[in-house]
């Protein structure tokens, strides 16, 4: 099935921002443009703990830097976990996704977490648990070594205020469950309970008992064909959101429904919220949230499908949602009361022909179509209100574009839409 890219929230929400200042290393261009070389990844070890069958595991990070920024001392930190459905995977998978984001400014690190190994055994829903458990334990364990070491020397120039989690479907649905479940704030169910307080409370112990003194709360999650056992654990005061899905995503589930698998002809897994029933609470609470829904898409064979289309919007689209919500917010002018977003409307979508884009009920002061690399394609100022504009897609490359707005008074809207020929 052809796949299409739906953004079902714009990038400027109407939304509390979760950052209050900008981040003193934005310059208009780091964090959304690919400029930096990249380091030799960095081996550490952050903690070690005993796996589901009883093997004693050391967990290692592998840290990325980009250079030519000596100067900096704090750079915000992007942490990715690999995918596996919790039974297989190494963190060298995801060093692709690490290598890019480092290439825009962030110090990124792909690390290592428990999975299940205690085969020939077949685990069942409450193994699964256990297992998934001690991974979210791994992430935090990572999160609490790289707040301890910047108290203690700082080897990665680290920014601790500036964390976030993100990874690939299982590593995804640990980072998720990382940030997003707080037993203080939200009753949960006495299975989960009992995982938790047999693997050490909510924090774990994978960690040195120096670092365990540190927060391993994050400011944002980078979720990619992940989801949460329960949607109820997001509050108000959470950190901000950006994930990707597809819709028929048969490992797991887009909206409500089943992450898991079948091994030894025995189905595996728990019930889980994805990321289309996530994204729409996010919404509901009012808290900085961006969903990418690829229709017809599976369980990520949209990103490797031998092209960069879906990878170039992953990561330019979450670049900039992180951008404008978390590090740079002074540079999303009007973010916070943007009348703009209800009042675009741009199509068809995708498009092999012309574009209508229908201004709202308020003067534009200037139009910008951008592409998947920020390179500006088309132009317009001073464009009076209730006007269609008609482009000629003809006239682009195939790919993904963006369409940016601003008023007179600096709001501005940003949607993105696909040409194809």
């Amino acid at each position: 099935m052809k796949h299409l890219l739906l953004f079902t929230v714009l990038l400027l929400l109407t939304t509390t921002l979760f950052a209050q200042y900008e981040h003193p290393t934005c310059n208009g261009s780091r964090y959304l443009e690919a400029t930096y070389e990249v380091s030799e990844p960095v081996t550490v070890k952050f903690g070690e703990n005993t796996t589901f069958g009883g093997t004693f595991q050391e967990l290692f990070m592998d840290v990325f830097e980009p250079l030519g920024d000596e100067a900096t001392e704090q750079r915000p930190v992007m942490l990715i976990a690999f995918g596996g459905a919790f039974i297989q995977g190494e963190r060298e998978q995801v060093h692709f996704m690490c290598e890019h984001y480092a290439k825009k400014g962030y110090v990124t690190a792909a690390i290592d977490y428990r999975i299940y190994d205690d085969f020939p055994n077949l685990p069942d829903s409450l193994d699964m648990l256990d297992v998934v458990v001690k991974a979210v334990h791994d992430v935090r364990a990572a999160v609490r070594f790289l707040r301890h070491d910047a108290d203690n020397g700082n080897q990665f120039r680290i920014d601790p205020d500036y964390i976030i989690a993100g990874g690939l479907s299982a590593g995804a649905i640990a980072a998720l469950h990382h940030a997003y479940l707080d037993l203080d704030d939200t009753p949960a169910p006495q299975y989960i309970l009992d995982a938790v307080d047999a693997n050490g409370g909510v924090e774990g112990n994978s960690g040195s008992e120096e670092a365990l003194a540190y927060s391993s709360d994050v400011q944002g999650v980078l979720n990619i064909l992940g989801g949460l056992h329960k949607i109820t654990w997001i509050t108000e005061d959470e950190p901000i959101h950006f994930s990707m899905h597809g819709t028929e995503d048969d490992i797991v589930s887009y909206g409500v429904g089943f992450a898991g698998f079948e091994l030894g002809g025995q189905i595996i897994g728990m019930s889980i919220n994805g990321s289309g029933a996530i994204h729409p609470h996010f919404e509901e609470i009012g808290l900085a949230s961006e969903l990418i829904t690829v229709d017809g898409g599976g369980h990520g064979d949209f990103l490797f499908d031998g092209t960069t289309t879906w990878l170039d919007s992953l990561y330019n689209s979450s670049s900039r949602f992180f951008y404008e919500h978390l590090l740079c917010p002074t540079a999303a002018v009007g973010i916070e009361e943007n009348t703009l977003a209800p009042s675009i409307s741009a199509y068809p979508n995708p498009t092999s022909d012309l574009l209508y884009i229908e201004m709202p009920e308020v003067a534009i002061k200037e139009m910008m179509v951008y592409d998947a690399l920020g390179r500006v394609i088309v132009q317009y100022t001073d464009i009076a209100a209730n006007q269609t504009i008609i482009l000629n897609s003809q006239q682009f490359t195939t790919g993904n574009y963006f369409l940016q707005l601003q008023d007179a008074n600096g709001k501005k809207v940003v949607k993105q839409f696909v040409v194809t020929k």
